[in-house]
């Protein structure tokens, strides 16, 4: 009855959604071999690399991303949209997890204020570049119209 119920959405195939979720699942097995026999320690090398790939991308999502129920959080790639948002929170994770490593062990709460600081303000930090982006986006608006 759901398949029969899809094919009115789904471009009048009753299985399109069956098959899309199958493609997605292969592909996700097929990334989940890859990352198994892939060593994260590689990911040392590019972690400035994520995290200043993730915060352009995050900028390109609010200036010229897809805008989904009034908010441009999706960068449409090819037949499927992309939250570089996502990215953002790995480059956060592995960025984090650099520092902690160049460092000696902390001993203290007093000694963790740095990371923390930073894992807080990069959330901080995602939704003030939004503000912006939007604030920005209508100063333009308004510039376009005055002229």
């Amino acid at each position: 009855m759901v398949v029969a119920a899809a094919a009115s959405v789904g471009g009048g195939s009753s299985v399109y959604y069956l098959k899309r979720q199958g493609i997605f699942a292969l592909i996700g097995l097929a990334a989940l071999v890859v990352a198994r026999r892939w060593s994260y320690r590689s990911l040392r090398h590019v972690a400035p690399l994520l995290v200043f790939g993730s915060l352009g991308l995050l900028v390109l999502a609010l200036v010229g991303g897809q805008s989904v129920n009034g908010a441009r959080r999706w960068i449409d790639v090819g037949g499927t949209a992309f939250q570089p948002s996502e990215l953002a929170k790995l480059a956060v994770v592995v960025w984090v997890a650099l520092y902690l490593s160049k460092r000696p062990v902390p001993t203290t709460i007093g000694e963790l204020t740095k990371p923390i600081g930073i894992l807080l303000a990069s959330g901080a930090t995602e939704e003030e570049a939004a503000r912006f982006a939007r604030a920005l986006m209508t100063r333009i608006e308004a510039l376009g119209r005055v002229r």
